[in-house]
């Protein structure tokens, strides 16, 4: 039978209610998780293509040998090695292909999408475990991530996966559940989060020891042992390959992310951090944040209401939800760890537990089930809302059909001048399409300088028809506005491919007039320099 949660002083929990009928809300909890599911494979079905980042690593995992994958990868890339050996050996057997590239993450948010609603049905009361879960089953980053070569969807599953088996009531002594508990460590080998959620877990459970002696010492020793053998090496690992380069690169690009040491400060920046996650009003899906707009301070709310409900009925629990998030906060304060967007998405289920939990006493304080009910139905509409803003299939960088079409059209004698931000991307493709448009420029980044992509391109005169691949270049528009206008002033446009502006792919093909070019002068408008910008030209952005 599955556990109920106890009623509250005021008989107000829902399980007391006779529509919680365990086999009714069962019921529910498998329709949302199905619905989950069929969420998830329409998104993987869209085939999207490989975005900057995913790119970057792809490279990586198809250019390199298994032993070479162990070592530093290029372009700023960090991944377990389990997580990369899985994708090679997958690439080997089925072909460098997206389905390929993104089926553990894929598998990972299927599993952790029914082992969520396993550990809701668990710690909640019936009715607000369905919400949990539809929170979950809808949420936009665990969709999303879900078929995403990077392995952020990976890092969910190893948290669900560790709060189901720590979360449960523990006995003084239960050798066979510490092993078990114990064996968790390997998920570090496929999860960088593994090492915050161990670390977390291992915290809270020795808050319980100091509670009530439970787990038992015996207990603990076996599982910090395991630990150790097992999540210990890939950390290291992990760490070696992280260079000094790389480590200043993170900290210049994520300066927002790593917790101030001032207490006033530090309180801004937490209130920040869950606009981040919990608001991101927008449909920029790789953010990593669950999109609920600007009711985000209302769910804010429900979380510390949800605290305040796990302290009084299940503070086991709760230790084991929140010490996680307290690791990861502390990881941030030590500059250790970006506390920020899709690199936290692995505490986003605790958040979504604790928020559900907030309905309950939300009842409670106004004494009524109508209340909670009616919060409930809003936080639903909220999460639909955002469903559907950023609907399944989402195309971030969709390059792939952009080349495709270009093979169609391109001719030997062509050449083609590829964007920076498209440089990850096009490498990986074209071999897969043999463009017969003869050779490739890719040019320097130019964030801060746009004249060196009129530079690079000036390199190209004395070729008739040129092409321009672009992509990962929505936040720098006008990086392709200044080279369009160059371009246009030397050449005729015959073509353009990408009508979808969303999708942040496209390409131009010129057929270039020499006389016109070698007097054309096109400037660049004083307010795109700024040498300060070069740091950003480092990591995925130089595929060269």
């Amino acid at each position: 039978m599955p556990l109920r949660a106890p009623a509250g002083p005021g008989g107000d929990s829902d399980s007391a209610a006779p529509s919680a009928d365990p086999r009714f809300v069962n019921g529910w909890l498998a329709a949302i998780v199905v619905a989950g599911i069929v969420l998830r494979l329409w998104q993987a079905g869209a085939k999207a293509s490989l975005w900057l980042d995913e790119a970057a690593l792809a490279r990586n995992i198809v250019d390199r040998s298994f032993a070479n994958l162990l070592g530093p990868l290029n372009y700023r890339q960090v991944a377990p090695a389990g997580y990369l050996l899985f994708e090679r050996a997958a690439v080997l057997a089925f072909g460098r292909t997206e389905p390929v590239l993104r089926l553990l993450p894929l598998a990972s948010g299927i599993l952790a999408l029914v082992l969520f609603a396993m550990l809701a049905r668990r710690l909640l009361t019936p009715w607000t475990s369905v919400l949990a879960v539809w929170l979950f089953a809808a949420g936009v980053p665990f969709i999303f991530f879900s078929s995403n070569a990077k392995p952020y969807a990976v890092d969910v599953l190893a948290a669900v996966v560790i709060a189901l088996t720590a979360a449960a009531p523990w006995t003084e002594r239960n050798t066979r559940r510490a092993f078990a508990m114990g064996a968790l460590g390997l998920l570090a080998w496929i999860a960088d989060a593994a090492a915050f959620l161990l670390a977390g877990t291992g915290l809270a459970l020795a808050l319980m020891y100091a509670r009530r002696r439970a787990p038992g010492h015996r207990d603990l020793a076996i599982i910090g042992a395991l630990w150790v053998a097992t999540a210990a090496p890939p950390v290291l690992l992990t760490l070696r390959n992280v260079s000094r380069e790389d480590s200043l690169f993170l900290h210049r690009r994520w300066a927002d992310a790593f917790m101030p040491l001032n207490p006033h400060e530090a309180l801004r920046w937490g209130w920040d951090r869950m606009a981040e996650m919990v608001g991101g009003s927008g449909i920029w899906t790789l953010d990593g944040g669950l999109h609920y707009g600007q009711v985000w301070p209302a769910a804010t709310i429900l979380i510390v209401l949800g605290v305040v409900w796990f302290w009084r009925e299940r503070r086991d629990a709760l230790f084991v939800l929140a010490a996680p998030i307290a690791v990861a906060a502390g990881a941030s304060l030590m500059r250790v760890y970006p506390f920020t967007e899709r690199f936290v998405i692995f505490l986003l289920p605790a958040l979504l537990l604790l928020m559900s939990a907030g309905i309950v006493q939300v009842s409670r304080i106004f004494r009524t089930n109508i209340a909670g009910a009616v919060v409930a139905a809003v936080l639903v509409g909220v999460s639909s809302r955002a469903l559907v803003r950023t609907p399944p299939p989402q195309r971030q960088e969709h390059l792939r059909p952009v080349l495709a079409t270009m093979a169609e059209q391109c001719r030997p004698g062509d050449t083609t001048y590829v964007y920076y931000g498209a440089g990850q991307a096009y490498l990986f493709y074209a071999p897969t399409f043999a463009l017969p448009c003869g050779s490739h420029v890719i040019s320097r980044c130019a964030r801060g300088r746009p004249e060196m992509l009129r530079e690079d391109f000036d390199a190209l005169r004395g070729h008739s028809r040129i092409w321009i691949v672009v992509a990962h270049a929505s936040k720098q528009r006008s990086e392709i506005d200044t080279l369009l206008r160059h371009v246009d002033a030397a050449g005729r446009r015959l073509a353009r491919i990408g009508d979808d502006p969303d999708s942040d792919a496209e390409a131009y093909l010129y057929e270039m007039n020499d006389r016109a070019w070698s007097h054309t002068t096109t400037g660049v408008p004083a307010e795109l320099r700024n040498d300060d910008a070069e740091w950003e030209c480092s990591g995925p952005v130089r595929a060269r």
